[in-house]
């Protein structure tokens, strides 16, 4: 199968790599989005490891695939609800539990949950079997390509607005976060000068 050569195909195929591209950067900033509100929207310590907070949390979810990030998602941050316990030292000690949340009803709990995992799988459609479709020899195949691509993009931008904005309230919400450290550093210390 030999390709038509001209130099309006050339741009035109230079053009559907462009739509890659951009479907590409976008899969996987919605996958990045959803790892920095997965990794840091749960913090548990006690208040001796307070003391020794440095601002870094764990990142549990940095190596976790897209799939593997919607449950984790739905299950800690879509919900109210208490995020996994953390065993207390034999000594009584305050446990310090901050988390996000995005509080949704029901049926728009579920209807997330089903945007989420049909990007899941366009991502998974798009990645893994691009070559099966994708099609570059004649002027036709680019256009087509091209359209096939900017749809698939218009319909996840609505989704990628979302998870936008619940990136920036979180980031918001995770800058008072070192004013409140300080807050509790300052209450433990002078719950244990009272305690002697």
């Amino acid at each position: 199968m030999t390709a038509e050569t001209n130099p309006e195909l050339d741009r035109q195929r230079e053009a559907v790599f462009a739509e890659v591209g951009r479907n590409v950067v976008l899969f996987q900033d919605i996958e990045r989005m959803l790892k920095i509100v997965l990794n840091h929207g749960q913090v548990t310590f006690t208040a001796s490891q307070l003391k020794e907070w440095n601002g870094q949390t764990p990142t549990p979810y940095s190596k976790r695939m897209l799939g593997e990030l919607i449950e984790p998602l739905i299950q800690n941050h879509l919900t109210p609800g208490e995020p996994e316990g953390q065993a207390l030292a034999k000594d009584i000690e305050i446990v310090i539990r901050t988390g996000f949340t995005v509080d949704l009803k029901e049926e728009e709990r579920a209807a997330f949950r089903i945007r989420l995992e049909d990007m899941v799988r366009q991502r998974n459609e798009f990645i893994h079997h691009l070559l099966d479709w994708l099609r570059l020899e004649t002027m036709e195949d680019c256009q087509s390509a091209i359209d096939r691509l900017s749809h698939q993009r218009e319909n996840l931008k609505p989704l990628y607005h979302d998870i936008r904005n619940i990136l920036k309230v979180f980031l918001e919400t995770w800058d008072e976060m070192p004013r409140v450290i300080e807050a509790m550093r300052a209450e433990e210390t002078l719950r244990r000068a009272n305690q002697s």
